[in-house]
């Protein structure tokens, strides 16, 4: 399934975590090739290289292609039964693979899910609101190729 974005049969993609680049042979459905494919459709996707793609990979053209890292800052939106403790170890998930991704690293802070308005929380029990977390995984994604 094409998650976001548009493919065109002739573009060069990039398939992550390897880097690997080729372009698309052919675009089809159940209906018959296509010359584009546009997000939440569901499509065979043919490449002029024979190349090993598992599930979980991703397939992106180049120059939209995410950047791999080696660390990132989220916010997450916590919506536990208990608050967040600063140091609380969190797992990441991308496509189908799950890492240890660290720790949060700030204080907790609220924000209103009707409005989107912020306020830093007085104390990590303050429970108004949805708290949100600044947080620094250390997250090492595995190259191949």
């Amino acid at each position: 399934m094409v998650s976001g974005g548009t493919l065109h049969t002739g573009d060069e993609v990039v398939v992550l975590p390897a880097g690997t680049r080729t372009r698309i042979a052919s675009l089809r459905t159940f209906d018959g090739p296509l010359e584009q494919a546009v997000a939440r459709m569901s499509v065979t996707v043919q490449l002029e290289d024979d190349l090993d793609i598992t599930r979980g990979d991703m397939l992106a053209t180049v120059d939209s292609a995410p950047e791999v890292v080696g660390e990132l800052e989220a916010t997450l939106c916590w919506f536990g039964p208990s608050p967040v403790e600063a140091g609380q170890q969190f797992r990441i998930k991308h496509t189908t693979r799950v890492t240890q991704a660290g720790s949060s690293v700030s204080r907790p802070a609220s924000t209103s899910v009707r409005s989107s308005s912020r306020w830093q929380a007085p104390s990590p029990t303050t429970r108004s609101a949805l708290p949100a977390w600044q947080w620094r995984p250390r997250w090492r994604p595995t190259l191949t190729g």
